[in-house]
């Protein structure tokens, strides 16, 4: 089974998921992974399923909160824990040892981008070419059969991701 049949056997998404915002916040400890909340959706876990890569075992990720989790496969105790850089996470997947991170799109700063990619320790290992200066990917990334990854932009730009680099390989006008 290759790389990209595995993942895609993860746990789907639950249809029944409703939205709410959250709008207000206050610190809570424990493995909850809650901290700090402001206008963001709750209940990304369940919308979004389990992130668990089939190359590393011992941890998953999960979004809770609009935040990037690692939980600990055996215990299910936070071990690490990534806050958006500029709105909420709304995408994450394993590619090999990292993991790339798609940020809502929504009042997300211009010119800087929305897609990254983190290491297994939450370091930045890069930040996405964006099509055009102050564009940013209003769409999910998703991992083609060859090995790239594919996102549409805002201003419509379907691009083609270097998993590596996060350099465009290729972008068509689609609008």
């Amino acid at each position: 089974m290759s790389y990209y049949q595995a993942w895609h056997r993860r746990v789907g998404p639950n249809n029944s998921f409703k939205p709410n915002l959250l709008r207000y916040g206050k610190g809570m400890a424990g493995k909850a992974c809650h901290a700090f909340a402001s206008t963001t959706q709750v209940g990304l876990t369940q919308a979004l399923g389990c992130l668990e890569s089939p190359l590393q075992s011992e941890y998953r990720f999960e979004l809770l909160d609009g935040c990037l989790c690692k939980v600990d496969t055996a215990t299910g105790q936070t071990i690490a824990r990534h806050e958006p850089i500029g709105t909420s996470i709304v995408q994450a997947f394993p590619v090999g040892s990292n993991v790339v991170v798609r940020e809502d799109y929504y009042e997300f700063p211009r010119g800087q981008s929305n897609v990254y990619c983190l290491a297994d320790n939450f370091d930045l290992v890069w930040s996405a070419e964006l099509p055009w200066q102050n564009d940013v990917y209003a769409n999910p990334v998703i991992p083609t059969p060859e090995g790239f990854l594919s996102c549409a932009s805002w201003d419509g730009m379907s691009c083609t991701l270097n998993p590596e680099t996060g350099r465009i390989l290729k972008k068509v006008f689609t609008k």
